[in-house]
């Protein structure tokens, strides 16, 4: 009886892992997509903070906190609710 609830239920569990996983990829594919479709306006946005004489330093960090926010945040929560969810 052990022996067909671990085939029954292993299966399930690696299936389990194995859509988390490409749930995650799919989100981080759609953030990406969403990123690079506002490429275009953020450019504007910082050439013309880049004109106005804010240093490449801080806007290669306003750049870098951003995708983290966008990007970052929300694969960190997927991966720690799949793990969990599971």
């Amino acid at each position: 009886m052990y022996q067909l609830y671990l085939g029954l239920f292993g299966g399930l569990a690696f299936m389990g892992y194995f859509l988390g996983l490409a749930f995650l990829a799919m989100l981080a594919s759609t953030l990406m997509f969403k990123i690079l479709a506002g490429a275009d306006y953020d450019k504007g946005r910082y050439h013309m903070l880049n004109r106005m004489g804010v240093r490449p330093s801080l806007l290669k960090k306003s750049i870098r906190s951003e995708l983290a926010v966008l990007f970052g945040l929300p694969a960190v929560l997927g991966v720690v609710h799949v793990l969990f969810g599971l």
